[in-house]
């Protein structure tokens, strides 16, 4: 869609861009499925993705506490961020493979620093 091809776009020009893999926040914290876009924008340009781990986020704002809708951040922990090493796309072969690949490494990686 439009927006990939943005963001293969300014990848092409040396722009980092950040994308959140699940789409959105995990209602049991258990890690789900990721869409593909960060990997498509990666492989297109044999850009490296370097996986970031956020925890604890939804201790600080349980879902169905947002605050747009008027909830409030609990304190009592602290979010870590965890960045990984970057995954670089395997040269060559099929697209798709190498879009899966992308997603199969960064995925271990995330969920290696989940508690």
């Amino acid at each position: 869609g439009p927006v990939l091809e943005r963001c293969v776009a300014l990848v092409e020009r040396g722009v980092s861009v950040f994308f959140f893999p699940e789409g959105t926040r995990s209602k049991d914290g258990v890690l789900k499925q990721f869409k593909p876009g960060a990997f498509v924008v990666a492989a297109r340009n044999g850009a490296p993705v370097v996986p970031v781990t956020i925890k604890h986020t939804g201790f600080l704002m349980p879902p169905g506490n947002e605050f747009w809708e008027g909830g409030r951040l609990r304190t009592g922990r602290d979010v870590v961020l965890v960045v990984h090493d970057p995954v670089y796309p395997r040269a060559g072969g099929d697209p798709k493979a190498v879009v899966a690949d992308l997603e199969v490494r960064c995925r271990a990686a995330i969920a290696s620093a989940l508690d």
